[in-house]
């Protein structure tokens, strides 16, 4: 399954962690400064429910390298959704 989260904050990278955990192809469309702050830091999470740690991440800021979505998330806070769905 090809799975998109529009958004990668807390709620956005832990359910992308789980699909991705469980095998699911994951892809994160994000802002650029998001981008910059995977590049350099990675992303994780730590959790009762057991930690993980993407090893690869697949993650864009331009919504045309995104192709054949099976299940899209969005995961934006609400002030940002006006930008967000065009």
């Amino acid at each position: 399954m090809n799975i998109v989260i529009i958004g990668a904050g807390a709620l956005g990278v832990y359910y992308g962690a789980r699909w991705q955990e469980s095998g699911q192809n994951v892809q994160f469309l994000v802002r650029e400064r998001r981008a910059r702050q995977i590049a350099e830091e990675g992303l994780y999470v730590t959790s009762p429910h057991g930690n993980y740690l993407f090893h690869e991440i697949d993650y864009t800021e331009n919504v045309e390298d995104i192709e054949h979505p099976d299940l899209i998330l969005l995961s934006v806070k609400g002030h940002h959704l006006e930008g967000t769905l065009p």
